[in-house]
């Protein structure tokens, strides 16, 4: 939903502000900034509905390295479609989408804890 609203955006940018920076530098970086917020909020409620209620600090640094990732994917592909590079610089995108499935999928996956040893009594 959210990748949809962010290209809605940057086009509607670009009409209203036709030959004009200002529907880059929003295109750019203010749109996938917006873009991390929301999914930081939306991210941790989905934590807390697979850790409980408090995840672990882990789960929540991997989760933010998932989202700055997505951020500077976004970011990174915002500037080479504004300045109509060749696809040859693409591959440094790719990297960062693969780097941050890493990322998301090891801060949701389920946990392994052990189930609580019982008492000899």
């Amino acid at each position: 939903m959210v990748p949809l609203l962010l290209a809605a955006a940057s086009g509607s940018l670009a009409v209203v502000f036709p030959r004009n920076d200002t529907a880059d530098t929003a295109a750019v970086v203010l749109l996938p900034m917006i873009a991390a917020l929301i999914r930081a909020s939306i991210g941790l409620r989905q934590l807390a509905a697979i850790c409980g209620k408090s995840p672990s600090i882990l789960r929540q640094v991997l989760f933010a390295a998932a989202i700055a990732t997505l951020l500077m994917f976004e970011m990174y592909c915002g500037f080479l479609v504004r300045g109509g590079v060749p696809w040859i610089f693409w591959w440094p995108a790719a990297a960062l989408y693969v780097i941050y499935l890493a990322f998301i999928v090891c801060s949701v996956r389920p946990g392994t804890e052990p189930p609580p040893q019982e008492l000899p009594g």
